[in-house]
């Protein structure tokens, strides 16, 4: 978890936060905060998906 300013009050907030808990500045989730959790689950389904594929054409 890392600290970052809320880029309306300057608090000190969360990365995970999904709002300013001082003023309620929304924050919008990006991909990279996610630690590229996402971007693996979408290859590992996509893994699998060819997988079951090429096993129903063979």
């Amino acid at each position: 978890m890392a600290i970052m300013l809320c880029p309306n009050c300057q608090s000190e907030v969360s990365n995970e936060a999904s709002t300013c808990p001082k003023c309620g500045h929304p924050f919008k989730k990006t991909a990279q905060s996610m630690g590229g959790c996402g971007l693996f689950m979408l290859i590992v389904g996509a893994v699998i998906v060819a997988v079951i594929i090429l096993a129903a054409g063979l």
